[in-house]
């Protein structure tokens, strides 16, 4: 996950957070559209983990 993090431009604590906070947020159930959500190549991630 760092490593997939760094590629992407991400820093890995903030995503690393990030996922927690999601995937807590969705427990039991992630749908495959909430885990496409978290990928680290997600663009919408680069505001949130940078």
């Amino acid at each position: 996950m760092v490593e997939s993090a760094k590629a992407n431009g991400l820093i890995p604590y903030k995503y690393i957070l990030h996922l927690l906070k999601e995937l807590s947020r969705h427990a039991g159930k992630p749908t495959s559209e909430i885990l496409e959500e978290c990928m680290p190549w997600n663009p919408n991630l680069i505001s949130i983990c940078q």
